[in-house]
C-alpha cells in the first residue's frame, strides 16, 4: 500500500478498495501499535466494530505564539489578545484532561519493545504519564512528550513532573517540586544541557525564571543519580525517577528487574515502587547546577533562533519575535518598541 492510501485510511477510517480480510486485519494492527507522524496517536475505539479514534496533539499553541510574537512586550497585549490567549490555554488544557481520563491500551507492540530490551517510545511515556497523573493529581505536568516537536508545552503553574526526549533517543525526567527545577538523568553524572532540553525546560518552568533588567535566567539542578548499564534503559529509569520523585524518594534500583516491573505496572494501570538493590550504596549529596540565560519577550535562550540587539537599551530579541524574517545588515540601527 502506498503512502497516499495509508494516509487516507488514517484520516477517514475506510479501507482501500480490493483489500481482503487478512490485509484489513494487518493494517488495523499496524495502526494500533504505532504512533502516526509527529502529532497523531491512533487508538482502536471498539474492537468488534473496528472503529478508529485519533488522539491529536493540541495545536492551539500556534495561534498563541503568533499573538505573542506580534507584540514587543507583554504590556502591549490588548484585551482581545488576552482573551484569545486564555481561550487557547483552556482548550489545550481541556483536551489534555480528556486524554488523561481515557483508559489507554497497553498494546502487544509496546510489550514486545519492553521485553526485547529496546528503547521505549512516546507511546510508553504517554501511557506511563497518564497513569502517574491519575495517581498524583496534585502534581502538575505529565504533558505529552510529542509537544516538544512543536514547542507546545504549557507553562506549569504548580509543582510539576515531566518526562523529556532529548538527543533523539534519550529519556530524562525533570521536576519543580519545592519550586526548584531538577533534572534526573541516568546517563550523565554531571550537569549537561543541550538545546532541545533547554527549550523544553524554559517552556514548562517559565514561571520560575528570574527576570533581570536585560535578561533572565533559569537555575537547573542535576543531583547525583544512579547510572544505567547499557544504552537502552534510559526510558525505564525516566519513568522510575518520575514515580519516586512524586513519592519523595531517592533510591538505587535493581536494573535487571525494572523492565519486568514496568510491564506489570502498565498492564495493571497503576505504579508501585520499583525494585531496589538489597545493598544501597551511599549516594553523594553533591548537586551540579547550571544556569540557562534567557532573553527577549519570549524568555527563551539564544539557541531558540537568530537574535538582534537594540541600539539604545542593548536588550536582545529573537528576530521572529520582533517580526523580522532575516538578520538585518550590520549598518542598520535597530530600536525596540520601548525605545522608539
Amino acid at each position: 500500500m502506498d503512502g497516499e492510501e495509508y494516509d487516507c485510511f488514517l484520516e477517514t477510517g475506510t479501507y482501500p478498495s480490493g483489500y481482503h480480510k487478512a490485509q484489513k486485519r494487518s493494517l488495523r494492527r499496524k495502526c494500533e501499535d504505532y504512533a502516526v507522524d509527529s502529532g497523531v496517536l491512533y487508538r482502536k475505539k471498539e474492537k468488534e466494530r473496528g472503529e478508529m479514534e485519533f488522539l491529536r496533539v493540541p495545536r492551539g499553541v500556534e495561534e498563541r505564539e503568533r499573538i505573542l510574537h506580534s507584540c514587543h512586550s507583554s504590556k502591549e497585549l490588548n484585551e482581545q489578545d488576552n482573551k484569545t490567549l486564555s481561550e487557547h490555554d483552556n482548550v489545550v488544557e481541556t483536551e489534555q484532561a480528556k486524554v488523561r481520563d481515557r483508559k489507554i491500551p497497553f498494546t502487544r507492540n509496546m510489550k514486545a519493545m519492553i521485553k526485547s530490551g529496546d528503547w521505549l517510545s512516546d507511546e510508553h511515556m504517554y501511557l506511563a504519564q497518564a497513569i502517574l497523573q491519575k495517581q498524583f493529581p496534585a502534581i502538575d505536568g505529565w504533558q505529552s512528550t510529542l509537544l516538544a516537536q512543536i514547542d507546545g508545552f504549557i507553562p506549569a503553574t504548580n509543582e510539576s513532573i515531566q518526562i523529556h526526549l532529548v538527543s533523539g533517543n534519550h529519556w530524562v525526567t525533570s521536576s519543580s517540586l519545592g519550586h526548584e527545577v531538577v533534572v534526573y538523568d541516568s546517563k550523565l553524572r554531571r550537569g549537561k544541557l543541550n538545546s532541545t532540553l533547554t527549550h523544553q525546560l524554559c517552556l514548562i518552568y517559565r514561571t520560575l525564571i528570574k527576570v533581570e533588567i536585560n535578561t533572565g535566567h533559569l537555575i537547573v539542578q542535576f543531583p547525583y543519580t544512579q547510572k544505567q548499564k547499557g544504552g537502552s534503559d534510559c526510558g525505564v529509569f525516566a519513568i522510575a525517577f518520575a514515580f519516586h520523585a512524586a513519592m519523595g524518594e531517592g533510591l538505587q534500583f535493581d536494573q535487571l528487574k525494572m523492565r519486568r516491573h514496568l510491564m506489570k505496572c502498565l498492564r495493571k494501570q497503576k505504579f508501585t515502587p520499583f525494585p531496589i538493590l538489597d545493598k544501597q550504596s551511599k549516594i553523594p549529596k553533591k548537586v551540579c547546577t547550571e544556569k540557562i540565560d534567557v532573553y527577549c519577550i519570549c524568555l527563551m535562550p539564544d539557541t531558540y533562533g537568530d537574535m538582534v540587539q537594540c541600539e539604545n537599551c542593548h536588550k536582545w530579541f529573537h528576530i521572529k519575535c520582533v517580526g523580522l524574517l532575516t538578520l538585518p545588515n550590520c549598518d542598520d540601527k535597530l530600536s525596540c518598541s520601548s525605545c522608539m
